[in-house]
Formats: structure tokens, C-alpha cells, sequence
């Protein structure tokens, strides 16, 4: 299949980028959980790795705004659909990782990660972390490194339990590996002929710009009775297909990519989102009545879910004659192209 925007880059490193937009630099946290696909992820001769998979609901009970649109200054008025932790843990019998996947518009860094970190080493021996959000615009966030809400203890009190649950529910597992296309996104910053940006915000046209990744990464896991344990799935897409007149929380697309997937393949769907930095969907803030815009975001989900689940179907079984598992983790800093005043 030929993709409309151009070929996906192959690069799958997660970036998790600072929010604190008044320093002169800013630190990019590049986690490479080298388990998480099979071209990226690290395994060697060993006993075989066992995988768990635990679930909690994040859906937010006390007022508050959600995450991403300046001009949405009162709390939300409702939920549309919830907000969940979804996290995977691997164990070779020597070590332990977690891949931690949060319905919420972004994750701080800094000391509120480093307890999480430092929690999860000391209570369940799990050394390596690899915690992301799903980047919803219609989820509360999560404050940033140096200013966290209220919300934030009651999350990390929910990514602990589901880390307990996918530990009481570690099995032998079996890994495939596949990947696809799906054309719901467009490069929303467009660079002209004199160097001039311009923002695209809406696309509804469904014009092609570029450069643009839909590549959809996927790793899936199953028991030894071949029964499913998770499906794992990397994408970029930038969720704010509800836009800034939604005040309703939701798990936007990949909350919806999710249900399709768990409906059709069994265990639990993980969504990884990919670099989407600048990638939004087509129907970014299209529909304004309410009910339009969720259907939209059904819509937009099942076209990357079926793709997904045609994925898992003609995965490749990964041979595993024994492995363990490696991370590596790097920060990186840089300057700002423009420096900015404090």
C-alpha cells in the first residue's frame, strides 16, 4: 500500500518532551524500553520472559480543566467515556520492566516521576519504567515537573495498582510483531516556497502534507494456550479530533482504537503514542455538535483499529529461544531555535 503522505520514518524512539516552555533549553527524555518492538527492543539468551497485564480506571471525580486548549477555562461538565492505566510488565526471571501507558493529555517529569520510578523499584523490583501518556486533549494533565495539581498523587496511586494487577496475572508468553499504514493524519505545519509557516489547523479536505509518519507499530503477546495477553500498539496522532469547544473528558482515539481492538483480539489493547508532535487527524476539531464529534472519533478509531487487528492476524511469531531483557535511557539537552525571554 502506498502511503499518501510519503514513506514513515522507521525511527521508534518515544520522546517525551519537558513542559516548562520559560527555559532556555529544554530536556528531551529519550526512553527506549527494548522490549517494546522487535526492531527496537533488546533480547539475548535466557529463561523465558513472562508477561502480566493490569488495568485501572484514572477517570477524573473532582472539577477540574482539561488538558490542551487555553481558550477551555472552566472544569469539565461531564465524561463522555473513561479514563484508564493500562501497564505491561515484563520479567525474565532477573529483570523487570513496565511499560505504562496514561489516558491523559501529559505526564510531568522531574520529581513526580522519579517517585513513581523509585516506588515501583523498591515495592515490586521493577527497574525499568517506561511511563506514557496517550496525550488526549479531552484528559485532564497532570501538572508540570515543577507545578503538580492535586491530581497527580491520586494517579500515581493507580499506576502502582496497576502494575500490582499485571503481576498477579504474569503468564509465558509468545511475541509477533507487525506493522502497517493507515492515512487519518497530515502534517500540520506548513513550510512554503519562501520558508513562511503556517499552521494547518484544520485539514478536513484531507489534504496531503508532509512529512508525516502513519506507520502503526505492533507487538502482541499471547499465553502458552495461546490466549491473548496485550497488543501492544505505537502510532502518532495527535487526539483533538473533540477540539477546544469539547469540555466532556474522553480517551479520544486512542481510547477508541482500544475498545475496537479489545472487542476483536481479546486481552488488552496498549496504545504508545508515537511522535506527534506536529501529526493531526484530518477531522481535528471538525464536528461541533457534541454527538458528531464523538462519532467522529469512533469513525477515525476504527479505521486505525482495523488495521491493527489485520496486523495481529498476519504478525510474525518472534523465535525466542530464550531471552532477557535490556533498556536504555537517555536525556538529552538542547538550546530553543529562538531563545525566549523568562
Amino acid at each position: 500500500m502506498r502511503l499518501p503522505c510519503g514513506a514513515p520514518s522507521q525511527s521508534l524512539i518515544n520522546l517525551d518532551r519537558s513542559n516548562s516552555m520559560n527555559a532556555l533549553s529544554r530536556k528531551i527524555l529519550c526512553s527506549v524500553l527494548l522490549l517494546v518492538f522487535a526492531s527496537a527492543l533488546g533480547v539475548c539468551a535466557g529463561p523465558a520472559i513472562k508477561v502480566g497485564v493490569g488495568k485501572t480506571e484514572i477517570t477524573p471525580v473532582e472539577p477540574m480543566r482539561l488538558y490542551g486548549y487555553s481558550s477551555r477555562t472552566t472544569p469539565y461538565i461531564g465524561i463522555y467515556d473513561p479514563l484508564f492505566c493500562r501497564s505491561v510488565v515484563f520479567d525474565d526471571g532477573a529483570t523487570r520492566a513496565a511499560v505504562i501507558s496514561l489516558d491523559s493529555g501529559t505526564i510531568p517529569l522531574g520529581d513526580w516521576l522519579q517517585t513513581i520510578r523509585d516506588h515501583l523499584a523498591e515495592k515490586y523490583d521493577i527497574d525499568h519504567v517506561f511511563l506514557a501518556a496517550t496525550h488526549s486533549h479531552a484528559a485532564p494533565h497532570l501538572g508540570t515537573h515543577d507545578k503538580p495539581i492535586a491530581w497527580n498523587g491520586a494517579i500515581a496511586e493507580k499506576i502502582y495498582e496497576s502494575v500490582r494487577l499485571a503481576l498477579t496475572n504474569m503468564q509465558a508468553a509468545r511475541f509477533s510483531v507487525g506493522a502497517g499504514e493507515v492515512d487519518i493524519t497530515y502534517d500540520r505545519r506548513v513550510v512554503g516556497d519562501d520558508g513562511e509557516v503556517t499552521m494547518l489547523w484544520q485539514n478536513h479536505d484531507r489534504k496531503c502534507t508532509k512529512p508525516v509518519d502513519q506507520r502503526i507499530n505492533v507487538l502482541h503477546i499471547r499465553n502458552a494456550d495461546d490466549k491473548p495477553i496485550a497488543t501492544l500498539v505505537h502510532y502518532a496522532c495527535h487526539p483533538v479530533i473533540s477540539g477546544s469547544k469539547n469540555n466532556r473528558v474522553s480517551a479520544e482515539i486512542p481510547g477508541a482504537i482500544c475498545a475496537d481492538v479489545n472487542r476483536a483480539v481479546g486481552g488488552e489493547c496498549v496504545f504508545l503514542q508515537g511522535a506527534c508532535g506536529e501529526v493531526n487527524p484530518y477531522l481535528a476539531g471538525y464536528l461541533q455538535e457534541e454527538e458528531s464529534r464523538y462519532e467522529a472519533i469512533h469513525r477515525e478509531g476504527e479505521k486505525v483499529a482495523r488495521e491493527v487487528i489485520d496486523i495481529v492476524r498476519r504478525a510474525t511469531p518472534i523465535e525466542q529461544d530464550g531471552w532477557t531483557i535490556r533498556y536504555q535511557q537517555k536525556t538529552v539537552s538542547f538550546g530553543l531555535r529562538h531563545p525566549v525571554s523568562d
